[in-house]
């Protein structure tokens, strides 16, 4: 491999290792309890007058001490399932500290590319011991004529027990065509 050709593929895994970095910064600057609230919101796509319960919620000053992480370098995995499945090497066991439940930090970062084919896509979740975290399905990576480019998705828990848990990332393709996870790295940031 020559110099030039080694330098261009340590390229993508130096701005994705910035990206992630910087979210991780952005992320510890949270300090405290998290906070949430259940209350019903408007959907467009319901009927007029119909009511449901937010998916989406605000938190501030999450309690974050400590950091656990894993990574898969190089190796390129694929999907081909339309049901999800665990990503190769994206499962952190970590232990929460504390006396209450506590919400943590989850940061998903990878190198995402398909085979060329337009009907290509990536969805990703976050299990917490085996309990789907919200949003339960997210894209991570869709169609872009076999161009690799880095994606990202951060996840904050449902508040969580002290003790040892075990964070988990599935993925599934839509059924279609397959897609590629080149370098993924996971990092739960925790009390």
């Amino acid at each position: 491999m020559s110099v030039d050709s080694h330098a261009a593929r340590r390229a993508p895994r130096a701005a994705a290792a910035a990206v992630l970095i910087a979210a991780a910064a952005a992320a510890l600057l949270w300090i405290g309890r998290a906070s949430a609230g259940d209350r019903p919101t408007v959907d467009a796509r319901l009927p007029a007058g119909t009511a449901r319960a937010a998916s989406t919620f605000s938190f501030s000053s999450v309690p974050i001490t400590k950091a656990d992480g894993a990574v898969h370098d190089l190796t390129a995995s694929f999907t081909c399932a339309p049901t999800y499945h665990p990503m190769d090497d994206m499962t952190k066991t970590f232990k929460l500290g504390g006396r209450a439940a506590q919400r943590v930090v989850v940061l998903l970062a990878g190198e995402f590319f398909d085979a060329g084919d337009p009907n290509a896509a990536a969805f990703v979740r976050l299990t917490i011991d085996g309990a789907v975290q919200s949003p339960q399905e997210t894209v991570i990576a869709t169609y872009k004529s076999g161009a690799e480019e880095t994606a990202g998705f951060n996840w904050i828990t449902e508040p969580l027990a002290p003790g040892n848990h075990t964070a988990t990332i599935l993925w599934r393709d839509g059924g279609a065509a397959p897609m590629f996870a080149g370098d993924t790295s996971v990092i739960v940031l925790h009390k």
